[in-house]
């Protein structure tokens, strides 16, 4: 309740905490961090996200400046950006709107 999610949301989020918790350390630092924007922001191979980016997002998800994100933390930052019932605030989106499109002449 305090996450203000159902607990089928909860375990969904807590499948993919487990996943990036590479470590299994219970917290997901900047190095999993970055793993898990390039898989949900389904960067392509060989290339990154800008260093400035990860930066961004990573203050935004750890604000409590803790250095690294509990499930409380990265449940608050996945539902704010990656959750389909808010396309609003997908950062997903807002990426797939500024990824190049072929055009056909």
């Amino acid at each position: 309740r305090k996450l203000g999610v159902d607990y089928v949301e909860l375990e969904r989020y807590k499948h993919a905490f487990d996943k990036y918790d590479e470590d299994g350390s219970g917290a997901i630092d900047i190095e999993e961090f970055e793993c898990l924007l390039n898989d949900l922001l389904k960067v392509p191979s060989g290339q990154n996200l800008s260093a400035e980016r990860i930066g961004a997002l990573w203050r935004d998800a750890d604000r409590g400046g803790e250095g690294e994100l509990n499930l409380e933390a990265f449940c608050d930052f996945f539902k704010r950006h990656f959750d389909n019932e808010q396309p609003e605030n997908s950062i997903s989106d807002y990426y797939r709107s500024i990824r190049r499109i072929p055009t056909m002449m």
